[in-house]
């Protein structure tokens, strides 16, 4: 949950991320905030930001986050999953 709220999660009381399509949103936003300015360069400055990876470093770090944001909703689920199987064995007892 760290780097979830490093990356601008904000968390409720019960560990679910309360701004989950803000953050989505934002994270596309910032990712494609860097292709208009890569567009809106001349040949030559779209050569050195070729040169500096611009474009790919910006689609990594998108790319990062989502996989951060699928492991914390695998992580969930997992602990969800875990809760109602004991919650499936107390009823059997």
């Amino acid at each position: 949950m760290a780097k979830m709220a490093a990356e601008g999660a904000i968390f409720d009381e019960y560990g679910n991320i309360n701004n989950y399509d803000e953050l989505m949103d934002q994270w596309v936003a910032e990712y494609n905030a860097v292709v208009d300015q890569y567009n809106a360069m001349s040949a030559n400055e779209q050569k050195k930001a070729d040169e500096d990876k611009l474009l790919q470093n910006a689609e990594k770090k998108l790319e990062e986050r989502k996989e951060l944001m699928a492991n914390y909703e695998d992580s969930v689920n997992t602990a969800y999953e875990q809760w109602n199987n004991i919650l499936d064995i107390q009823n059997q007892i």
